[in-house]
């Protein structure tokens, strides 16, 4: 960019003809461009987060985006490092500030993603609700975000600043979940086997895990010995987009918690459908990728978000019965119930593992029993 900028100007100066009002007409282009080309490599939250600016959108939510820095005490005295942690971006709802932050969902992004890229998954959860969403970026210089121990230190340190970073959670005790899309919602689960996630003495763990298609759950990444003791609930597909095997992503994250408390939705993306073009990152506003390398999210499916949130609502509200799920908790609406399939607990996803007196009357593809 500076290169242009200087051949711009030279060639300027050497013109015999060129006037005043000429030249500043030039030193405008060259501002505008170097201005444009900036925000372009920056990102939308750079702008946000140099300001103290917050966007309203339909429905009056909020939104804004927040830089997180290392806090230190010692002997007394608080001060932040100069090193940044991450970004976030916080949702809400205004309208139920009076009882704002009863959940506080922590979800990390996907490969080569923004925290800026999920604006209408956000605002569909928290319309109309208590819940806050923040999604989080914990490589923010890298399209890489599978390191847990750096998805660890951007959750933590949220939380332990929670009541200044995000001012409408102030003296309240939420109830704190985490995941994330993709590479995010594996590094994640990786965290959370390390044991590197929240602090039992500041009452900050986990009560439970929000999967946007998480990637790549394997024995590559994760150890299938542990598991998951928490709820979790897992939103993925029932056929594999964008090289993200069905088999690896949040299917074998459900498989790896505990009976007891375990939701999947698989979207209906099969061949010949109406859905058969829906991908996996149908969770962000604009799919997500580098050219050529991309995986796209078309706008004809916007009842996934809605689709999510309701299911992300009733998690929420089985969360808080602390009882054992039940499939009757997580009916969705009947038109998108039909785009999809639930599965509960002992429900086994895998088809290769089923028989046909496995297989519930009428409900077939719905809910499939362990042998």
């Amino acid at each position: 960019m500076d290169i242009i900028a200087r051949r711009i100007m030279t060639k300027t100066r050497n013109s015999c003809t060129t006037t005043a009002p000429t030249m500043m007409m030039w030193m405008t282009i060259v501002a505008l461009t170097i201005i444009i080309w900036s925000s372009l490599q920056l990102g939308p939250e750079f702008s946000l987060q140099s300001s103290s600016h917050q966007s309203r959108a339909a429905g009056s939510v909020i939104s804004k985006t927040v830089p997180v820095y290392k806090h230190h005490v010692e002997d007394g005295a608080e001060w932040s490092s100069s090193s940044l942690l991450g970004l976030i971006r916080y949702h809400f709802d205004p309208s139920m500030k009076s009882n704002t932050c009863s959940h506080l969902l922590l979800l990390g992004v996907g490969t080569t993603m923004k925290v800026a890229d999920y604006e209408r998954i956000s605002k569909a959860i928290v319309r109309g609700k208590s819940t806050v969403v923040v999604f989080t970026d914990h490589n923010v210089d890298s399209f890489k975000k599978t390191s847990p121990q750096k998805y660890a230190s951007l959750f933590n340190e949220t939380i332990q600043q929670l009541e200044n970073l995000i001012p409408y959670c102030e003296s309240r005790n939420p109830a704190i979940l985490f995941g994330g899309h993709s590479a995010s919602g594996q590094a994640a689960l990786q965290a959370w086997q390390m044991g590197l996630l929240g602090d039992p003495d500041s009452h900050t763990m986990p009560a439970g895990f929000i999967g946007l298609d998480p990637y790549l759950i394997s024995s590559k990444t994760l150890n299938k010995s542990i598991e998951l003791t928490l709820p979790s609930l897992n939103w993925g597909f029932s056929n594999t987009t964008c090289l993200v095997d069905v088999e690896k992503a949040a299917r074998a994250a459900y498989g790896l918690t505990r009976h007891e408390a375990r939701v999947l939705y698989a979207l209906r993306n099969e061949e010949g459908t109406a859905d058969a073009a829906m991908t996996h990152c149908v969770f962000a506003d604009h799919g997500c990728g580098i050219p050529p390398f991309t995986c796209g999210a078309q706008m004809n499916f916007d009842w996934v978000l809605d689709a999510v949130a309701t299911g992300i609502h009733l998690f929420l509200t089985a969360i808080d019965r602390r009882n054992p799920f039940h499939r009757n908790q997580f009916n969705l609406p009947k038109d998108i119930k039909d785009r999809t399939r639930v599965y509960v607990n002992d429900d086994n996803p895998n088809p290769m593992e089923n028989s046909e007196e496995n297989v519930p009357v009428g409900n077939l593809g719905v809910g499939m029993r362990y042998r």
